[in-house]
C-alpha cells in the first residue's frame, strides 16, 4: 500500500508540473533595462503561462551577439527589438525572419512596418540636442544640428558613438546625407567627445561635465521629470526618427508565445507603457508624451533608405572610427 501511495504521490506531482510548466519566450534587445522589464512584468500577468528571458545589452553588442549565433547555425533568441532597423533588412535578406501581421499589429501604420510584415517597428524614438539648463539660456542652445560645429561650443559636446548606438548610426546616416562626411570631420575638429551609450551622454549633459549632447529625446524627458537641469531641441534643420522594429526568428520553437509578446508590445496597452517611460508611440490612438506631436515630427524627418542604411553601415563605422577612434 505504502508503495502505491508514493506512487500516486508522484504521479500527481507530475502531472502537476506539467499543467503549470511555462513556456519560455528568449528576447534579445537594446530597450533600456527598467522599461523591459516593466513591459515583462506586464506582459507575464497577462500571460501566466509565458516567461520572458531578456538578453540586455547596446544594439551594436547585441548584434554581434546575433551574428555569431546565425554564423554557428544556432540562434538562441526567438524575438529581436533593438535601435538598429538596418540589421532587421539583413536579417529579412537572409530568410530569418517570421512573416507575421496580427489583427493587432493591423493597428500600426504602414510607414512604421516592413511592407512584407517581417518586422514592425513598436516605438518611435528621436537623437536631440540637449542642453545643461544651468549653463545654457535655451536661446544660446543649439538649434540646428549643424550648429554643433559652432566653435563656441568646442569641446563642450558629447555624443554616442554608431560603433555601439543603433540609433546613433541611423542618426549618423542622416547627417551624412544631409551636410556630408565635411560635417563630421567638423565635429571632430570641434573637439566632440564620443562615448558608448545615449545614457551616459544624457548624464554628462545633467551633471554639468559638457553643455551640449546628442541624446535619445525620451531620456531627456525622463531626466527632465527627475529634477535634472536639462532641455533639449528636435533640430529645426530635421528630425530623425529612429523606428525600433521587433521580429521573430523562424528558428524559434516557441512562435505562437513569441507572437503574442509581439502583440503585446504592439497593443493599447503595450503602448502606454512605453508612454509612461516617456517613449513615443506608434499607435494613433494613444496619447504621445506631453509636447509630442509625431505626424508634425515626421514632417521635418529626414528620408530613410533602410536598404541603403544596411549597405552603408560599415562603412559609416569605419570612416567615424577613422575620425573618433
Amino acid at each position: 500500500m505504502l508503495k502505491k501511495g508514493l506512487f500516486v504521490i508522484l504521479i500527481v506531482l507530475l502531472l502537476s508540473t506539467v499543467a503549470f510548466s511555462k513556456t519560455t519566450v528568449t528576447l534579445y534587445t537594446s530597450v533600456p533595462k527598467l522599461i523591459v522589464e516593466s513591459i515583462k512584468a506586464e506582459f507575464e500577468k497577462v500571460n501566466p503561462d509565458i516567461e520572458v528571458s531578456i538578453y540586455r545589452s547596446g544594439s551594436s553588442k547585441v548584434v554581434a551577439k546575433l551574428t555569431t549565433e546565425i554564423t554557428s547555425g544556432r540562434i538562441s533568441a526567438d524575438v529581436l527589438w533593438i535601435a538598429d532597423p538596418s540589421f532587421f533588412v539583413y536579417l529579412k535578406e537572409k530568410g530569418l525572419l517570421v512573416q507575421y501581421n496580427s489583427e493587432v499589429l493591423k493597428e500600426i501604420p504602414a510607414k512604421f512596418k516592413d511592407p512584407d510584415n517581417y518586422f514592425f517597428g513598436l516605438r518611435a524614438i528621436a537623437p536631440v540636442i540637449a542642453y545643461n539648463t544651468n549653463i545654457l539660456k535655451a536661446e544660446d542652445a543649439p538649434k540646428k544640428w549643424i550648429d554643433l560645429t559652432d566653435k563656441k561650443f568646442k569641446k563642450n559636446i558629447i555624443m554616442p558613438s554608431p560603433l555601439y548606438s543603433g540609433s546613433n548610426l541611423v542618426w549618423l546616416y542622416c547627417m551624412t546625407k544631409k551636410y556630408g562626411w565635411k560635417f563630421v570631420e567638423d565635429l571632430s575638429k570641434n573637439g566632440v567627445t564620443v562615448c558608448n551609450s545615449n545614457s551616459i551622454a544624457m548624464k554628462s549633459v545633467a551633471s554639468g561635465s559638457y553643455k551640449v549632447g546628442v541624446t535619445l529625446d525620451y531620456k531627456v524627458r525622463d531626466a527632465m521629470k527627475k529634477g535634472s537641469p536639462v532641455n533639449f531641441v528636435y533640430p529645426e534643420d530635421g528630425n530623425v526618427i529612429v523606428i525600433s522594429p521587433m521580429a521573430i526568428f523562424n528558428t524559434s520553437k516557441v512562435q505562437d508565445a513569441a507572437k503574442k509578446l509581439v502583440d503585446f508590445v504592439a497593443s493599447k496597452k503595450g503602448q502606454e507603457l512605453l508612454v509612461k517611460n516617456n517613449i513615443i508611440p506608434v499607435r494613433t490612438d494613444v496619447t504621445p508624451p506631453a509636447g509630442v506631436n509625431l505626424s508634425k515630427l515626421f514632417e521635418s524627418a529626414f528620408p530613410i533608405d533602410l536598404v541603403e542604411l544596411r549597405n552603408k553601415a560599415q562603412e559609416i563605422k569605419d570612416k567615424f572610427a577613422d575620425l573618433f577612434e
